[in-house]
């Protein structure tokens, strides 16, 4: 074995610029494998935590409406509200309870462009130009819009999500009252400021039409996502307007970790909450069921790629050791080298390489990962502009123990498979047929 170990790195030596070559291969496949599972990873982490921090680990919603969530939408409820939110407080796990309504309506906003102009001057506004009179011979300028939005508990909110941080105008609404914060685009849209009066138009649960007057008191930037077009008003005012005491749409719980979401279902689905409800892990959300196999197919293929193209440098570079070698090869067999020695020393020569060059490759990435993980890349607010929750526009990435194991592992794998067959090349090779060339 020690006479393999002594050739192998004999080897390795002779030729230096083809194992030069080689671990700028094994390196490359390396590096290139640690530095996409930095990148993927941040990108990965920062959208399930916007994913969960937007639906909970764990959503609860009225057992009716999880039949067919798109059709029974607005009809369906959760029942006994107090109690259920009481009961969930005490299951083993659970840190917050977030009860929310999704409602929208028919939106309205008459104003001048005297009080538009000194609003805008106060910076009370979003928007800097000044709206067209919709009819010349009326000082009233009226924007309307059908808009959506959610009713919530602005306190409870705050432990959670960081939407109370995202306000650039005014301020959040309070528990009670009737006010409203619209998304930044929705305000735009209406060319409504701090302070504006907006009438809301819908439909109560019965059907029957339901009117309500609100006062703008902030107005929120969620990054250009989609929720920069909806607003947000407190639990109280949008179960007057829908005509729901005690209930609401759905109700998110959160635990410690967003992993730990089976088990917080199980203990839930323990409890008594003396209402028919439908408990689903994050998993199981419409958004988590579509992305994340989309996720899996863009790790496969991009991680592929990688390793499909290291392992080919790698043949090819073992090949050409082989060929370059033929003589040597023939004269250590004429001398009584078994096949399988001679297998051996080449995949011995493989296994070197794929150290030196993973562990270079390793660490360079590592170096190289820096302004990653650190600045980050911004993708610019379009990359989010079709997510329905909020997600930071910089990227920054995310090293782990398991991202350098794998780009480690990877390269010394890569390095083995791609010698296998010029070494097996090699033990076959006729020392007789070799020497009489």
């Amino acid at each position: 074995m020690s006479f393999l170990i002594r050739l192998g790195f004999k080897n390795i030596g002779r030729n230096k610029l083809r194992s030069a070559l080689t671990l700028v291969a094994v390196a490359l496949c390396s590096g290139g494998i640690l530095m996409f599972s930095v990148l993927f990873s941040g990108i990965t982490n920062m959208f399930l935590e916007g994913l969960t921090t937007q639906n909970g680990h764990v959503r609860i919603i009225d057992a009716e409406l999880a039949k067919n969530e798109r059709l029974k939408a607005g009809y369906h409820f959760v029942q006994n509200v107090d109690h259920v939110l009481k009961t969930l407080k005490g299951v083993k796990g659970v840190q917050y309870v977030l009860p929310r309504i999704e409602t929208g309506g028919y939106m309205e906003h008459s104003f001048t462009r005297a009080e538009e102009k000194k609003a805008i001057a106060a910076k009370r506004c979003v928007h800097k130009t000044l709206a067209e009179p919709t009819d010349p011979k009326s000082k009233k300028i009226s924007k309307q819009t059908p808009g959506g939005g959610v009713g919530m508990n602005p306190d409870a909110e705050k432990s959670v999500t960081d939407l109370h941080k995202r306000v650039v105008r005014g301020r959040m609404m309070k528990p009670t009252g009737k006010e409203i914060v619209l998304g930044r685009l929705l305000a735009e849209r209406l060319h409504a400021c701090t302070g504006s009066k907006i009438t809301m138009i819908g439909k109560t649960v019965d059907d029957s039409m339901s009117a309500v007057t609100l006062t703008v008191v902030g107005i929120v930037n969620m990054g250009g996502s989609m929720l920069d077009k909806r607003f947000y008003i407190n639990l109280k005012t949008a179960q007057h307007f829908l005509d729901l005491p005690n209930q609401v749409g759905s109700i998110l719980v959160y635990g410690k970790d967003l992993w730990e979401s089976t088990t917080l279902r199980r203990r839930i689905n323990q409890v008594d909450l003396k209402s028919k409800v439908h408990v689903a892990e994050w998993q199981k959300s419409p958004l988590a069921a579509m992305a994340l196999p989309m996720l899996k197919v863009f790790i496969f293929i991009l991680g592929g790629i990688i390793m499909f193209v290291g392992g080919v440098g790698l043949f090819n570079t073992m090949m050409m050791s082989v060929l370059e070698r033929q003589d040597e090869v023939g004269i250590m067999m004429a001398l009584g080298l078994h096949p399988g020695q001679v297998r051996n020393a080449f995949l011995l020569e493989g296994f070197v390489y794929g150290v030196v060059g993973a562990v270079s490759g390793v660490l360079i990435a590592m170096v190289a990962s820096i302004p990653l993980l650190t600045t980050g890349i911004s993708f610019g607010t379009d990359a989010t502009s079709k997510i329905p929750f909020p997600m930071e526009t910089t990227i920054k990435g995310s090293l782990s123990l398991d991202g350098i194991l794998i780009g480690l592992a990877v390269g010394v794998l890569m390095t083995i498979i791609g010698s296998i067959i010029p070494a097996v090349r090699a033990s076959h090779l006729e020392p007789v047929e070799i020497l009489r060339k």
